[in-house]
């Protein structure tokens, strides 16, 4: 009986699939053909969406007659449950195995400043690998970002990980009553540094780097926390006299890799919203604002998805799970005014996190040299079909580290989130392993 129903389930998605498209070429094709634009984000395969740089009306997809637009819409909604149906029991051949990690939840300790995290580590019978990769997630976003599908793959893997939640969210402080509705980086910073070391105290492989792996304005606390790193190494290189040795040896942060996804320039995002208004419209620009600024990504759907993820992807029941994380995750937001004061590039200096390169490299996979100094290694990944950091912010960042940037093809911003998550994580695996 399961068997007959699992086969008409996945009958009925493949019919629906191919009417969805028929109905999305015939309705939605024409009209996006007509228009005029400059700029195309394709998503996958017969599916296109068209950004109209001149008029409003043809912004995201122009069909002139609401008919069509209903009759497309109650396609595609039938298409994403049949696609659950269809794909739920095949779920686990993209997932590792659950016997390959265990994943644990931390709370939140107000009194010793730690904040919640996940924390995924491999089973005993995996090697565990000598580095440690810790998460950071963006604005509107908390640890269960990660949970999902990135934890369980670098876990599986061999990876100790490590997911925080910064402060502000509901899982660290988001819903104390001394928590400010605003919260400053320098907060953000300071809690980092202190989970960080004490991943250095308590952990038995005291000795393992850290790889961190951020995400949207996850980006930007990574890029202010090496920042300052790099000024704590600085003062340490020019004290010659011994003193607070032991204090230092406290407080060791060893981070030797990085990987920015999607990240928040360092001129952040003023700049970026100024070409949003040249080069994508008006119309584009306050998408943005209205969905970002006055947080109208926490009730409206459509917009949602315009800015986050894809047209087809995630299911509609899903989106609004996350839209309820969103609304827990963002009743203190970051201190923008504050921020824009302290912006990397605002500090006029280059990274110089340099430190003794012993033992057998940072990753695991091995490419250390023994007795010589390694620089910090860094991955900078854009997405083609973000809607909130363009590229010219990616090639920003790049540019400031020194290194090539590299764009995923039909990603939406949150990468880790996406239909072809499993693309971006093997590449930042490749990344990770050759360290």
């Amino acid at each position: 009986a399961g068997m007959s129903v699992s086969v008409s389930a996945s009958v009925c998605g493949v019919v629906m699939s191919a009417w969805a498209n028929v109905v999305a070429f015939c309705f939605g094709s024409a009209s996006v053909r007509a228009a005029k634009t400059s700029r195309t984000y394709e998503y996958e395969r017969n599916y296109t969406i068209q950004r109209n740089h001149t008029s409003s009306k043809q912004h995201p997809l122009f069909v002139p007659n609401r008919r069509r637009v209903k009759l497309l819409h109650i396609t595609r909604c039938a298409h994403s449950i049949l696609t659950v149906m269809t794909t739920s029991a095949h779920s686990s051949e993209a997932e590792p195995p659950a016997s390959n990690f265990s994943i644990s939840h931390t709370e939140a300790n107000e009194a010793r400043g730690m904040l919640s995290s996940i924390v995924a580590r491999p089973c005993a019978d995996l090697q565990t690998k000598r580095a440690r990769l810790v998460f950071l997630h963006g604005s509107y976003h908390s640890s269960w970002c990660w949970e999902t599908h990135f934890l369980p793959f670098f876990a599986s893997h061999g990876y100790e990980c490590h997911a925080p939640a910064l402060r502000g969210t509901h899982a660290s402080f988001g819903t104390h009553p001394n928590t400010p509705p605003k919260i400053q980086i320098d907060s953000h910073i300071l809690d980092i540094r202190t989970y960080l070391t004490s991943l250095h105290k308590h952990n038995s492989q005291s000795s393992s780097p850290i790889i961190l792996i951020a995400h949207s304005m996850g980006g930007m606390v990574a890029q202010k926390l090496l920042q300052s790193v790099s000024s704590d190494n600085s003062d340490n290189d020019g004290d010659d006299s011994g003193g607070g040795e032991c204090e230092k040896e406290e407080e060791k942060i060893d981070v030797c890799g990085l990987v920015l996804m999607c990240s928040v320039p360092p001129s952040g995002n003023g700049p970026m919203t100024l070409r949003f208004v040249r080069g994508r419209g008006l119309r584009v620009a306050w998408d943005i604002v209205r969905g970002i600024v006055l947080k109208r990504v926490l009730r409206d759907a459509a917009l949602c998805r315009l800015l986050f993820f894809q047209p087809h992807h995630p299911p509609d029941h899903i989106l609004h799970q996350h839209m309820r994380h969103f609304q827990q995750d963002s009743r203190a937001v970051l201190d923008v005014a504050d921020l824009n004061r302290k912006l990397p590039i605002r500090q006029q200096r280059k990274y110089n996190y340099n430190q003794d390169d012993d033992n057998d490299g940072c990753g695991g996979g091995g490419g250390g040299r023994n007795g010589r100094r390694r620089k910090l290694e860094v991955l900078v990944l854009g997405a083609e079909c973000d809607a909130l950091v363009d590229e010219e912010g990616v090639r920003e960042t790049a540019e400031f580290f020194g290194v090539e940037f590299e764009m995923l093809s039909a990603q939406p911003h949150d990468v880790m989130l996406s239909s072809e998550w499993h693309v971006t994580a093997q590449r930042v695996l490749e990344f990770v392993e050759g360290l």
